[in-house]
């Protein structure tokens, strides 16, 4: 069995990159402009909506097959 790991990395300047074990796709994060950082992408917070909401969709999606809708 293959565990997913997930390897995060400090890139300095508030920039944060996490690799993804198995497949290896990679996410960058950026500190947002009302924390010190220049707001150039995805900031940590904007994931954890991200996961939140998808998590939450996918569950759906799930039930929806199961039940043959």
């Amino acid at each position: 069995m293959n565990f997913t790991k997930i390897s995060c990395k400090y890139l300095g300047d508030f920039d944060a990159e996490a690799k993804h074990s198995l497949w290896g796709s990679v996410i960058y994060t950026y500190a947002p402009k009302n924390q010190d950082g220049d707001g150039k992408g995805f900031t940590p917070t904007d994931l954890l909506a991200f996961a939140l909401c998808t998590w939450v969709i996918t569950i759906m999606g799930i039930e929806v097959k199961r039940r043959g809708c």
